[in-house]
Formats: structure tokens, C-alpha cells, sequence
């Protein structure tokens, strides 16, 4: 079940990086935009995607 998980996550990675190199490729970005699309995801979507993964349901048995 784990080497699923992990399965679909590096697959959207590759995806990701696959989606960009086409958009770079195609000319609807340049190569020095990367920069600022990186900007973003480090100061920007990385720490919501951190808050994200430790929201969790509050059940009795984790507040016993």
C-alpha cells in the first residue's frame, strides 16, 4: 500500500516536471521565469502544503 503511495507521488512529480518542460519548450515561458515560479512555490504554496499535511480530525482516542 506504501509503494503505491509513493508510486503516485513521484509520478506527480514527473508530471509536474514534464508540464513545465513543455511549457518552457513550447515558448509560453521563458527560462528565467522559472526563477519566479520558484519564488513562489518556496515562499508561497510550500507552507500551506506544510500547514496542510498536519491538519488532522480530532477524535477521543487522540485526546486520550
Amino acid at each position: 500500500m506504501i509503494s503505491l503511495l509513493l508510486f503516485k507521488q513521484i509520478a506527480q512529480l514527473f508530471l509536474a516536471m514534464l508540464v513545465g518542460f513543455c511549457l518552457v519548450r513550447c515558448g509560453l515561458l521563458k527560462p528565467k521565469d522559472s526563477r519566479v515560479l520558484s519564488v513562489v512555490a518556496l515562499y508561497a504554496a510550500l507552507p500551506c502544503v506544510i500547514i496542510e499535511s498536519f491538519q488532522m480530525d480530532c477524535t477521543p482516542e487522540m485526546v486520550q
